[in-house]
């Protein structure tokens, strides 16, 4: 009787840490992004130089963002990947961005990521305005 209670319990939990987990992965990738925008923004100021912020293969964001410093600065460039399954778009298809010496974006910027593993659960939106402001809101469309 035991075994089958356990059993019952362990069909009903599973698919809930599977989601959860997977909602963990979404809401990583939305503040990972986020980091790397503040921290490109942050590092340009204080260097004086421009920072790129950049998909890492120029193709594709879910692949993976790079900060891309100088080599007039002596920090290394740092990247980002998201887990599997996460998608990452820029809807400007811009494939880089500038952040200037004045803390200015080149462009402003708007990632979709959704996660497509979930079903019918509502991603994340990122908007950066050219001045650096960032705002993170639920998106519907994954």
């Amino acid at each position: 009787m035991t075994i089958v209670i356990m059993g019952i319990l362990a069909t009903v939990a599973v698919p809930s840490f599977r989601e959860a987990a997977e909602r963990a992965a979404l809401r990583s990738a939305a503040t990972d992004m986020i980091v790397a925008i503040n921290t490109a923004r942050a590092q340009a100021v204080a260097a004086r130089e421009s920072i790129n912020l950049r998909s890492t293969d120029n193709a594709d964001w879910g692949n993976g963002w790079t900060i891309d410093y100088p080599a007039t600065v002596q920090e290394k460039d740092q990247n980002f990947v998201p887990k599997n399954g996460i998608t990452v778009v820029e809807t400007g298809a811009n494939q880089t961005t500038e952040f200037r010496a004045t803390g200015l974006l080149s462009t402003a910027l708007t990632f979709q990521i959704c996660n497509t593993n979930l079903v019918g659960e509502p991603g994340r939106e990122i908007t950066v305005t050219r001045a650096g402001r960032v705002t993170n809101t639920d998106f519907g469309g994954c």
